[in-house]
Order: structure tokens, then C-alpha cells, then sequence
């Protein structure tokens, strides 16, 4: 079977991946390009594919290497599934550490505070950002800030204009969130 259009359709997803990635500001791009690319490699490509990844270790490497340019905080349960997917084919003890801490992260019964200091996060962050509604509409609340700032400088100060964006925009979809700012109130940001 011919799978050069699926390859040439993930290879085009990487490349804007890591362009995302290097724009500061954009990696929020990456969530409907990492659901395909997933999509591609879990489903429309076969386990091994000559020319492109000869073993399942490669397979799982090119998946690790599309989470290494996502935010995977952004959407959690997303990535738990990728690394579920990762671990059935290649486990590692890296996966392995990587999936405990999304896990932890989305488990109501972990304390916030507790995830925070067992993973080294230093900054409190609003636990509503652990919900599942969160990752349902951050895409689509980023794409909004987005659009509402293009024309803001990115300079010192942006961050406060960024969060007060996404203040209201999270709160017309209904949720109450509180910046980093308001969670770290000693925190000098700029």
C-alpha cells in the first residue's frame, strides 16, 4: 500500500510543529496539528514503514519527539493517550515518568499544591487549569487571544494584558480562572 501522502501530510504537521514552537507565543498552535499527526501515526500508518521508522522504538521516538515541541499541561488528557500509545508499542522509563506526572496532574485527588512541589513547578497555577472543560476550550480561548492581540506589542507588560485577554474570554465559555498574577502575588512578572 502507498502511504506517501500520509507521510508527506505528517512531515508538513512536524515542520509547523517546530515553527510553532519557535515563535514565541504560538505553541498553542500545535494542538489540532499534534491530534493529527497522532491520528496519522496511530491509525493511518502501519506499525512499521521501510524508508520511514524500521521498528516500534522508532515509531514511539517520532511521537516523543512531537510532544517535545507541545505544552502538554495544555492538554493533559491528549497527551496521556499518546503516551499510552507510546508505552503499548516502545515502554521506556522516561514515557513512564512522563505519563505518571500528566496522570497525577489531571487526578482530582492530588492536591495542586502536592503536583506542584513533587514535579518542580515553582509558580501556582489555577487548578481549573487541571479540568477537563479547560482542555475542551484552551485551543479556541488561545485563538481568541490571539486575534484580540495581534496588534499588542509583545514587550514588557504584554503578560498583563495576555491574562486580562484571557480573563474574559474563559470567562464568556464560563470559566472563572485566575492569571498567574493572581496566584502568585509576590511574583514580579513583566
Amino acid at each position: 500500500m502507498d502511504y506517501s501522502k500520509e507521510v508527506a501530510r505528517l512531515a508538513d504537521l512536524f515542520r509547523e510543529m517546530v515553527a510553532n514552537y519557535n515563535s514565541a507565543g504560538d505553541l498553542w498552535k500545535n494542538i489540532p496539528l499534534a491530534a493529527e499527526a497522532f491520528d496519522i501515526m496511530k491509525n493511518r500508518l502501519p506499525e512499521v514503514l521501510e524508508g520511514e521508522y524500521s521498528t516500534s522504538a522508532e515509531r514511539a521516538s517520532l511521537l516523543e519527539n512531537m510532544l517535545e515541541v507541545y505544552n502538554e499541561l495544555d492538554t493533559p488528557r491528549f497527551c496521556i493517550g499518546v503516551r499510552e500509545f507510546i508505552h503499548s508499542i516502545a515502554p521506556s522509563d522516561a514515557n513512564s515518568a512522563e505519563l505518571k506526572r500528566l496522570s497525577e496532574y489531571v487526578n482530582p485527588d492530588i492536591d495542586t499544591e502536592v503536583w506542584r512541589k513533587t514535579y518542580g513547578r515553582l509558580l501556582r497555577f489555577d487548578p481549573v487549569e487541571r479540568s477537563p472543560r479547560w482542555e475542551e476550550v484552551i485551543y479556541e480561548v488561545e485563538k481568541e487571544c490571539a486575534r484580540r492581540l495581534c496588534s499588542t506589542p509583545r514587550g514588557m507588560g504584554f503578560c498583563f494584558e495576555y491574562w486580562s485577554v484571557k480573563c474574559e474570554v474563559l470567562a464568556r465559555m464560563g470559566i472563572e480562572w485566575r492569571s498567574p498574577r493572581a496566584m502568585n502575588p509576590r511574583v514580579m512578572f513583566d
